[in-house]
């Protein structure tokens, strides 16, 4: 996979949803981006083949 190229989703969710997550993860020191993108790697390897 090139990790140079890079693309946008955009994901659409009640505010106190964004709020709520976006306090979660700055509370371990981390931003939504780089959770987002952690999580799709995982599931990504557990059920495709990249």
């Amino acid at each position: 996979m090139d990790e140079k190229k890079t693309v946008a989703i955009r994901v659409e969710m009640p505010p106190d949803l964004r709020n709520r997550f976006k306090s979660a993860v700055a509370r371990d020191g981390k931003n939504m981006r780089d959770v987002l993108l952690e999580f799709i790697k995982e599931i990504g390897s557990k059920t495709l083949s990249f």
